[in-house]
């Protein structure tokens, strides 16, 4: 074999260099898209007492994950009605819950353990489903995750968080992976301890959203007018948004 041509020599102090830009960059050499990797969905699970936590899945969910439940105890859930996802605690305190793997549906629904979460630092690997009401009547609910949850299937936030009384505010990019969400009909309804405004670009990437319909409905302590969202919502060529702030 002959030698190799001074032009195809790399010096050895930036062969390393090189091979992390090309596996930074591969997808775009090679002409696809690259999958990006989620990561777990976090969240607390706090008790007065020793108490049961139903995990909210439901029959038509598509269920393949690991929990840790907080306690030094975990579970792998591959079914709606699998009996490892009603874990029940000891004692009274503050459970840090992570779910890694596929978890699509999601839906307390003004009910089961609904008071029992409170705050979500991650999304991750959720994904909400279809049946609307994901977190309706979670009153303790708090969100200090920053990004976009991930429901790329997702068209309708009708009770989104509805009666989530403990949010203070609406993270920016809530829904930016949420893009083909039509509906966020009484998506905020009393939701009385918000006391910001609207964060900029809330529905940005919702272009196919055709009803806001009293979306903030008695949000009490919300401040701004709302004028943005509004202008914003038009601009998506909404037809719904009657009282979406009363």
């Amino acid at each position: 074999m002959g030698e190799i041509s001074e032009y195809y020599k790399i010096p050895v102090a930036n062969i390393a260099e090189v091979s992390g830009l090309l596996k930074a960059n591969i997808g775009e050499i090679i002409g696809i898209t690259m999958p990006s990797v989620l990561g777990p969905f976090r969240f607390e699970v706090v008790t007065a007492e020793a108490d049961n936590f139903q995990l909210p899945i439901y029959d038509g969910g598509n269920y393949d994950f690991h929990v840790d439940w907080g306690d030094e105890s975990s579970d792998d859930i591959i079914a709606w009605n699998d009996a490892a996802a009603n874990h029940a605690y000891a004692g009274a305190d503050t459970y840090n819950v992570v779910i890694t793997g596929t978890l699509v549906g999601w839906r307390f629904n003004k009910d089961g353990d609904k008071d029992l979460i409170h705050d979500i630092s991650e999304w991750g690997v959720l994904d909400v489903g279809n049946l609307e009401a994901y977190f309706y009547g979670c009153s303790n609910l708090t969100i200090s995750a920053t990004g976009s949850m991930n429901c790329p299937d997702t068209t309708t936030f009708k009770n989104g968080f509805n009666g989530c009384t403990s949010l203070t505010s609406i993270p920016s990019g809530l829904f930016d992976n949420c893009t083909l969400v039509t509906s966020f009909f009484f998506c905020f309804a009393v939701c009385s301890g918000i006391n910001t405004d609207l964060p900029v670009n809330l529905i940005l990437h919702n272009v196919e959203i055709d009803d806001c319909a009293h979306m903030f409905n008695d949000c009490s302590n919300m401040t701004g007018d709302g004028t943005a969202f509004v202008d914003q919502a038009e601009t998506h060529g909404v037809t719904t948004h009657n009282n979406c702030f009363t």
